[in-house]
């Protein structure tokens, strides 16, 4: 290797890297060429380029040689290692990257400083490497080769990895990345095997473009395989992780995310992606929290909070794991539609739904804490308290909750549409609204339950089922079941006692009762009332110590 010195001011130096790296009889230097950079600023008017391996040093230190490059072309290329050590490359034009790595080249860079408008493109097949040091409106393409990044910072600059492409990165800080009308992301990963450690981003804006894909400040998609090691995006402006595509893999552990949105999901994993999220937290989102559409998405500790839009969201996914916390949501604390989930070790709560009142002077909820459509849900083992809306509502679809302890929730769970529930081992207390709710051929089915404190009544039906089984109603300021329509009750091993109406009211002559081996006791209205044209079956039934005298019509079962 030869080594030359460039100096601005000694005459025996070459007067600038251009004359170093033009001169012919260096060329075939073995091992490449050394340059030894005097401080200053050294403009050069040609591209650079260089035969061979090529080592830039400053003698007085990083920061103290700049290279410049004028009009609209590259600065450097080559197909051969280049490493810089402690310089500033400066460009200003938008046409042309500033350095260009391409064959079997590799770009090494140690303190160095990187200014511009247009990303450096390394794509050699060597291993390029990046060591403290700052990217400022420009940043790095990726393609083909090996890539590590140690300590760097991005300033208003992109970092980038396409197909083929292997990167490790340790320590990077993202910082005012404005994306543009394209919404152009920070971060992109295509087709890309990377571990990304101890990564902050802040204060970075990606204008949503509709249809288009990736605009996020973080978007990995076609068959990425990623690994993201505490990943932290504050003060976004934007969607802030997008993860698409067939074959794409990501894996979150210590994601932290402050910031999104109004209009878009914060975190989207989509077309066919798989990610996983371990002990992460999505707050303060200006818009919705997670969302997963035509994807599989796991939880091994997730808490959203503090969001102004839905909770978590599953679209024609596979939702699965354990440990969601959300808790002071505006709206919809976890939508699952069309899809199928199963969490356990769930806590919902600090929901404040606000009614929405129809012409005819009724109210209901729009949000509530789980909502399922035309999908599957299970869930074990659930925290619900301080919820201004209902827990669960099922609609066309069918939900399996177990394990459940709901403390001041409006409405503990609903069902239309055809939708079914199964509650088992749930304690609920200090309900304002309906316990228990069916409409429209939907159907509720209890078992080792327990449901105390309704200002209304504990359970209502219309034109719909609930099955009791083993379960204890008790304390509604109403009747502990009302049944409208062609509802109708079946209750077996099972309580009601203590409501300040009736055990069991039956409005119309089509509602049906059936009572096996239960109890009503204790009721402020009848035990049972209603038409007579109602139909009331029981056995093996305890009716008694209510205040007022029986007159629906009972009719003993032997069935």
């Amino acid at each position: 290797m030869y080594t030359v010195r460039v100096s601005k001011t000694d005459p025996s130096a070459y007067p600038s890297v251009r004359a170093a790296v033009e001169d012919r009889r260096l060329w075939d230097a073995p091992g490449g060429l050394y340059l030894h950079v005097e401080p200053g600023l050294y403009a050069e008017p040609v591209t650079l380029t260089f035969p061979g391996p090529m080592i830039v040093v400053p003698t007085h230190g990083p920061g103290t040689v700049e290279l410049a490059v004028t009009g609209d072309r590259e600065l450097l290329t080559t197909d051969h290692p280049l490493e810089l050590y402690g310089i500033v490359v400066r460009s200003g034009c938008d046409l042309r990257s500033p350095i260009r790595v391409g064959g079997d080249g590799l770009l090494k860079a140690v303190d160095c400083r990187f200014v511009g408008l247009e990303p450096l493109r390394i794509g050699g097949r060597g291993r390029s490497e990046f060591t403290n040091s700052r990217f400022e409106g420009t940043g790095v393409l990726l393609q083909h080769g090996q890539g590590l990044f140690l300590g760097c910072v991005f300033d208003r600059a992109r970092l980038l990895a396409r197909e083929r492409t292997a990167l490790v990165a340790r320590a990077l800080r993202f910082e005012g990345h404005e994306g543009g009308g394209i919404g152009a992301s920070a971060l992109t990963l295509t087709g890309t095997r990377a571990e990304i450690t101890d990564c902050v981003m802040t204060d970075c804006r990606v204008a949503y473009s509709e249809g288009r894909s990736g605009t996020a400040t973080v978007h990995v998609n076609r068959g990425s395989e990623v690994v993201f090691t505490d990943l932290s995006i504050t003060g976004d402006q934007g969607c802030a992780v997008e993860v698409r595509d067939q074959g794409t893999r990501v894996e979150f552990t210590r994601l932290t995310v402050q910031g999104g949105w109004e209009k878009r999901y914060t975190v989207l994993v989509t077309h066919s992606a798989e990610a996983r999220l371990t002990d992460s937290r999505v707050v303060h989102t200006h818009g919705a929290g997670v969302k997963a559409m035509d994807a599989t998405l796991v939880l091994d500790g997730l808490t959203v909070e503090d969001s102004l839009g839905p909770g978590v969201t599953a679209v024609r996914s596979t939702l699965s794991g354990r440990g969601l916390s959300a808790r002071r949501i505006r709206r919809t604390l976890l939508n699952a539609v069309e899809s199928r989930t199963h969490l356990t070790e769930v806590e919902l709560r600090d929901l404040d739904a606000v009614p929405v009142t129809e012409e005819n002077g009724e109210a209901y909820f729009e949000h509530g804490a789980v909502y399922v459509q035309q999908g599957e849900l299970e869930l074990e083992g659930v925290l619900a308290s301080d919820l201004n809306g209902w827990f669960l509502l099922v609609v066309d679809g069918r939900a399996v909750v177990s394990g459940v302890r709901a403390e001041r929730v409006h409405t503990f769970a609903l069902s239309g549409d055809s939708g079914m529930a199964t509650l088992r081992n749930v304690r609920a207390t200090e309900a304002l609204g309906n316990q228990l709710c069916a409409r429209s051929a939907g159907f509720l089915e209890v078992l080792d339950s327990f449901f105390e404190g309704s200002e209304n009544a504990l359970a209502y039906a219309q034109d719909a089922g609930i099955t009791l089984r083993s379960t204890v109603l008790k304390g509604a300021r109403g009747a502990g079941i009302v049944l409208f329509g062609s509802g109708a009750a079946h209750l077996e091993d099972s309580e009601i006692r203590d409501c300040g109406g009736a055990g069991i009211s039956l409005r119309s002559e089509k509602s049906k009762v059936g009572l096996y081996r239960s109890t009503v006791t204790g009721n402020g209205g009848h035990g049972i009332a209603g038409p007579e044209e109602a139909v009331v079956e029981y056995e093996d039934c305890v009716i008694s110590e209510n205040d007022l005298t029986e007159r629906a019509r009972v009719r003993a079962s032997t069935d």
